[in-house]
């Protein structure tokens, strides 16, 4: 997690320089220039709110796994025809329980890749995993089922605090240059009763493997 925290306290320290600089401009007595220092204040109060919610939303993200470390097991529960109870933990013991629907299924995350600048100061990537879906493969069901898409994400309260953070602060990272952010989804996979699997991510992205007999049948039938 060394990654996340500097790229945090980097952030935080620019938040806190630019929320002394706002106070400093508007408790100024004489007001010579006063729109001109009263917008340089809002802009810097701006900048110092955004930076805070950067730095909270790489709260969610984790350091890049070592080789061959998953970073998370996939097992499923069949209730129904089509109909599955999906659980997915984490390595830190946490987990996460889903109703998903159809024949596969699918993970995405989102990964920050810093710049070289940044990287030479020893910032390494991190992910987040994103979302968990399911899909059908009659394309009629496909069409006439309603999306389902379930989110991974660890909460860190910022959609709470700023209604709409979370997609502020991804075009933020998106147009900054330091941040470089990739998407990355893991091959659709086939759902079946009892099956196991495991992702893992490498240089080429995010992949699934089967863990169990139940998840290597379901990938020789499909």
């Amino acid at each position: 997690m060394a990654s996340t925290v500097t790229a945090q306290l980097v952030i935080w320290l620019a938040a806190i320089a630019g929320l002394l600089g706002a106070v400093r401009l508007l408790t100024k007595r004489r007001w010579i220039g006063g729109w001109l220092r009263g917008s340089s204040a809002m802009l810097l109060l701006a900048a110092t709110f955004m930076c805070a919610a950067l730095a909270i939303d790489l709260r969610s993200y984790q350091a890049w796994p070592a080789a061959q470390q998953g970073i998370a097991r996939i097992s499923f529960e069949q209730l129904d025809e089509q109909k599955y109870i999906a659980r997915v933990n984490r390595p830190s013991g946490t987990e996460q329980v889903f109703e998903v629907y159809g024949d596969q299924w699918q993970v995405d995350a989102r990964i920050l890749n810093w710049t070289r600048a940044l990287r030479n100061l020893g910032l390494k990537p991190v992910y987040r995993l994103e979302s968990l879906s399911g899909r059908f493969l009659v394309l009629e069901q496909e069409q006439q089922s309603r999306p389902r898409s379930h989110a991974l994400t660890v909460d860190t309260n910022l959609d709470r605090a700023v209604p709409e953070g979370a997609s502020v602060v991804r075009a933020v990272q998106d147009a900054l240059p330091w941040f470089n952010p990739e998407a990355s989804s893991a091959a659709f996979m086939p759902m079946a009763a009892d099956a196991q699997y495991s992702l893992q991510l490498t240089a080429l992205g995010l992949t699934a493997q089967a863990q169990n007999a139940a998840a290597r049948q379901a990938l020789a039938d499909w």
